[in-house]
């Protein structure tokens, strides 16, 4: 998908300061170090999920469960969070 993207719009803004976005930020990143970022940590969470689904098949002895847990994980929870943790008014007012 990001090969996608960076043919389409490129990769001009990748060293534009965060700070363009959000002047009222603490950190001082570029586009492209939150890129790297993301990337690492999605790259991180999916060996997680892939070393638990391999723990929990071979304590169980069963695919079903550790199918399920990594769906949870990756799928559920950023919906599970949003319940439990909503965007405040006055940052989604900034979003729109």
């Amino acid at each position: 998908m990001s090969l996608i993207s960076f043919a389409v719009m490129g990769t001009s803004g990748f060293f534009t300061p965060y700070q363009i976005d959000d002047p009222y930020s603490i950190y001082v990143m570029t586009y492209g170090e939150y890129y790297l970022l993301i990337l690492v940590g999605g790259y991180i969470v999916t060996m997680f999920c892939a070393a638990l689904t391999m723990l929990v098949t071979v304590k169980m002895h069963t695919p079903n469960l550790a199918i399920c847990i990594p769906f949870f994980l990756l799928c559920m929870m950023p919906f599970i969070a949003n319940i439990i943790f909503p965007v405040s008014s006055i940052r989604r007012k900034e979003l729109d």
